[in-house]
């Protein structure tokens, strides 16, 4: 928990200064708590818009207990924080490496990257960032198809009339 604590520093029955400081306590172990994420991946680089995005957080616990181990996936586009993924955590025995998994679902398309790490405790993992395409459904590429061709062979159509001599 957090505290608060006063601090006197005394020479002989002299007070030479006071200080009062927050300080953080934590629970037993703590400090023996320690992890490296060891890889942060996406089951594939390119999605449709509206599929589900998996992703793959390997943890491995380098620390000498056992500790509770979530994944934190923060989701950008462009420069634009969207969502912030934190499933349900995980206990993972000292030396044990697990993968943690959870996932997105795209609204639209375009770049996007994941940032993820693992929480545990007061402490995190090193993070890595994943970048991933979503591409446009297919409706919509049909209809650009579409439209590309009417516009082509319309432009065709006038190129001829016009070079078509006068009667």
């Amino acid at each position: 928990g957090l505290y608060m604590a006063k601090f006197v520093f005394y020479n002989n029955d002299t007070i030479l200064f006071e200080v009062e400081r927050a300080v953080q306590v934590f629970p037993a172990g703590t400090l023996a708590q320690d992890g490296i994420l060891a890889n942060f991946i996406t089951n594939k680089e390119s999605y449709e818009r509206g599929e589900l995005v998996q992703f793959k957080a390997v943890f491995q616990n380098t620390g000498t207990v056992g500790l509770s181990a979530a994944p934190v996936i923060e989701i950008m586009k462009a420069d634009t924080l969207l969502d912030v993924l934190k499933p349900e955590p995980l206990f993972v025995l000292a030396g044990k490496t697990v993968v943690l998994e959870t996932s997105f679902r795209p609204s639209e398309s375009g770049a996007y990257r994941a940032r993820g790490y693992v929480s545990f405790g007061p402490r995190r993992s090193n993070d890595s960032t994943v970048a991933f395409q979503v591409r446009p459904t297919h409706v919509v590429r049909i209809l650009g198809f579409i439209i590309l061709l009417v516009v082509f062979f319309g432009g065709a159509v006038l190129w001829f009339h016009h070079k078509k001599p006068p009667v």
